[in-house]
């Protein structure tokens, strides 16, 4: 993939957030062992309010990175999710 094929790093974001909404929704996937407390809402709800007065340059600047780690959680989260 070239570098003008790869998402960008905020639709990576929010296919991320999609996924972690509907896994956190299902209850087959809830497991007591596992805490996750608000501050994980409390950061995607301001990401959320924020996202679209950001430049996407300024976000892909920022999130390349993480790219490679984010694309890794989207595919285990679509394989846990299917």
């Amino acid at each position: 993939m070239t570098s003008s094929d790869k998402r960008s790093f905020r639709d990576l974001l929010d296919e991320l957030i999609g996924l972690y909404k509907k896994l956190q929704s299902d209850d087959k996937f809830k497991n007591n062992n596992i805490e996750v407390t608000g501050d994980v809402d409390f950061l995607l709800s301001n990401y959320e309010m924020v996202k679209n007065s950001l430049p996407e340059e300024a976000i892909n600047e920022m999130g390349e990175p993480v790219r490679s780690l984010l694309e890794g959680l989207i595919k285990q989260l679509r394989d846990e999710l299917s």
